[in-house]
């Protein structure tokens, strides 16, 4: 069996006026669906079983949130204090499972579509370590430092990495425990594979799943249902 382990304990804290309320992951598409809920749903129509990491804080609102959802999935409420900690959170409430594939993904991106998780599965199967998908970038990208350009980056070989991301299960554990004896923290878990050098696959992304960063992401997203 493949799991996903479900990011949905962010605070939202660069969401000004996305989190006055409740966190991000908890809005609503235009149709009233929640973000979470559509992805769950989507997971386990794939017969992925999602393990969702939440914030202790949130329990209550998960639970009725996710309705009668809640019996189809794993819940783990040890969020950690970074992205990293999060997802190493899911993975150890996995091990007992005994897993050989993970997906890692934000509820933050709500809009992924079945075809790009069966992406990723499919590159897991043909043998990568790692798959992420990755997006063109059409913008002028140069690198700054305290203001002043350092240089222009070449657009085309330069791409915006997302989730979902998979793995095989024993490579990412082993490649968290590593990284935190190193004290080191990474901003995904494809960048941790990549230190250690394992075999990376890239697959074509979605501009569609986009990521509700800000309001006017969250507006995008309730109003045409992506980004």
């Amino acid at each position: 069996m493949i799991y996903a382990i479900l990011l949905a304990a962010g605070r939202g804290n660069r969401c000004t006026g996305c989190a006055s309320i409740f966190p991000k992951q908890y809005h609503t598409f235009q149709d009233g669906s929640s973000f979470l809920v559509v992805l769950v749903q989507k997971f386990l129509s794939l017969r992925i079983f999602p393990c969702i990491v939440i914030h202790p804080d949130d329990v209550s609102f998960f639970t009725y949130t996710l309705g009668t959802l809640f019996n189809r999935v794993l819940v783990t409420t040890t969020c950690g204090h970074n992205r990293q900690d999060s997802v190493y959170s899911g993975v150890l409430a996995l091990s007992n499972l005994n897993p050989k594939y993970v997906i890692v993904h934000d509820v933050a991106r709500p809009s992924v579509s079945v075809d790009l998780i069966m992406s990723v599965v499919q590159g897991l199967y043909d043998g990568a370590s790692g798959v992420v998908p990755v997006i063109d970038i059409t913008d002028t990208v140069a690198s700054v430092n305290e203001g002043k350009i350092g240089s222009i980056l070449n657009r085309d070989i330069v791409k915006r990495l997302t989730t979902p991301q998979g793995f095989l299960y024993q490579c990412l554990r082993e490649c968290h425990e590593k990284i935190r004896l190193e004290h080191e923290v990474y901003s995904d878990d494809i960048s941790i594979l990549f230190k250690f050098n394992h075999d990376i696959l890239t697959i074509p992304g979605e501009v569609s799943n986009g990521k509700v960063t800000d309001i006017y992401d969250l507006l995008c997203i309730q109003t045409v249902g992506m980004l």
